[in-house]
């Protein structure tokens, strides 16, 4: 049984329940990170196109995917890349 610190599980994959607000539909971040797997070089202007959101609405799901432990970036925004952990 899980917690109810947690609302969603995937594959074993377990995000805290403080990912999941009114502002961040869980099928965006499923998204997010299916193309962050797809292409680790995804930029944000893309992702933001894909899932009809502003980069600032994107922005703010990746900052929430970053604290839930379940994405890095690698080197900087420019150059980088994404992680899925």
């Amino acid at each position: 049984m899980i917690s109810a610190r947690y609302l969603y599980r995937e594959s074993g994959n377990i995000l805290p329940a403080s990912t999941q607000s009114r502002n961040v539909p869980l099928k965006r971040l499923k998204y997010i990170m299916k193309l962050i797997k797809k292409d680790k070089s995804v930029a944000i202007e893309q992702m933001a196109k894909e899932c009809s959101v502003s980069t600032k609405t994107i922005k703010r799901d990746i900052v929430k995917l970053k604290e839930a432990g379940k994405l890095e970036l690698i080197d900087s925004l420019k150059s980088g890349h994404w992680k899925a952990i």
